[in-house]
């Protein structure tokens, strides 16, 4: 017989990454009363936010240019900030990283491919 779960309400606020955020980027993902972060932007709900809703994949291109768009104001065009907050929320989430359009080192395996434009 199959164990019965219960559906994982939001705790990202209990996460120690999120934690390691500066206040500008929690404020971005999920701040007690505040719905200008991105559970409010994706009408999850206010009382019992549910994962299922906050980490739904298809959903998770508008969450990136939520949080791109908030921390980049918030902190001050802070790239640092800003690569912070989309780590937190794609681990919270068990997202595999996205590339960025800026110059990038990824690896698979074991090989090392970079990314960069390069001009002359």
């Amino acid at each position: 017989m199959a164990a019965t779960t219960k559906a994982a309400t939001l705790s990202i606020q209990k996460e120690a990454d999120y934690k390691a955020l500066r206040t500008c980027a929690q404020t971005c993902v999920d701040r007690d009363n505040n719905n200008n972060d991105l559970e409010g932007h994706f009408e999850c709900g206010d009382k019992q936010i549910l994962d299922s809703c906050f980490c739904r994949a298809d959903l998770r291109p508008k969450a990136t240019t939520f949080l791109s768009s908030c921390v980049i104001t918030k902190c001050k065009y802070n790239t640092q900030d800003l690569s912070s907050v989309l780590q937190v929320y794609d681990g919270y989430c068990d997202f595999k990283p996205l590339t960025t359009s800026s110059s990038s080192t990824k690896k698979t395996s074991s090989t090392t491919k970079t990314t960069s434009s390069s001009s002359t």
